[in-house]
């Protein structure tokens, strides 16, 4: 075969990929209550439960080396709001109180609480929001529908609160069953952020759950913060529990 028709073969089965592949991002979107079922199962597997306690561990991981796992207790609000408490580790008996006003931290020995930034660092890549005011469906609109793989489906989706913690996100999830892949957290500048990595669901007590979610330092990949659920209990919590004053209280 000459060199001409070589050529010429390289430039048909090029654009023959490129338009492959540009079809397949350019996909039809699914209609919008598509979309809204995807948020709404994305945040059942996370949280399956509206109210009551679950019991977190978080490890980090950093070249290979694997640091203790710090266990907290969570106890969750139906209105969103949430308490984590450090059960282990040097930061032992610190209290937080996530809502949608501010974000609260008690330490042993202090007077009252201080406000915290919703981006403050629970340890290493996972912050104090990431288990608990993250909700795709309530707090995200989908700006954009792409399918970047056979048997995906990813959704830009911006903050409905310009003051969200988490302005964009990419979230990408499984086409047949709508469960998580991962979640890539963007500066407004468009940089990454952080990588969120999830597990497979599997049983806690009785209700499917994302046992494992993989936070990645986006400067190095062996970098990581691994939050895993290995607890969940269903409570009808007093409204008083989810206050600043009650996180000096001892449970």
């Amino acid at each position: 075969m000459s060199k001409r028709a070589l050529d010429l073969a390289a430039l048909l089965l090029g654009l023959a990929l490129t338009s492959a592949s540009s079809a397949r991002e350019a996909a039809p979107a699914p209609p919008a209550e598509e979309l809204s079922k995807i948020l709404r199962s994305v945040d059942r597997l996370r949280a399956p439960v509206a109210e009551g306690r679950m019991r977190v561990g978080v490890t980090l991981v950093a070249g290979g080396t694997v640091a203790p796992e710090i266990p907290f207790a969570v106890e969750f609000s139906r209105t969103g709001a949430r308490r984590v408490e450090t059960l282990g580790g040097p930061r032992k008996g610190q209290r937080v109180l996530l809502t949608d006003d501010a974000y609260w931290l008690y330490m042993p020995g202090t007077a009252s609480p201080i406000r915290l930034t919703p981006l403050q660092r629970m340890l290493g890549q996972a912050s104090f929001g990431d288990i608990g005011r993250l909700r795709f469906a309530e707090d995200y609109r989908v700006q954009q529908v792409r399918r970047p793989e056979p048997g995906q489906i990813q959704l830009r989706l911006t903050a409905r609160d310009q003051a969200s913690a988490y302005r964009d996100v990419e979230l990408t999830v499984d086409s047949a069953n709508h469960h998580p892949l991962r979640a890539v957290f963007l500066y407004p500048s468009g940089k990454i952020f952080k990588t969120v990595y999830f597990g497979k669901p599997v049983s806690i007590d009785g209700y499917l759950q994302i046992q494992e979610l993989r936070f990645v330092d986006p400067n190095d990949s062996t970098r990581y913060s691994l939050i895993r659920y290995t607890k969940l209990q269903p409570a009808e919590l007093p409204a008083n529990l989810f206050t600043p004053a009650a996180l000096r209280a001892q449970p």
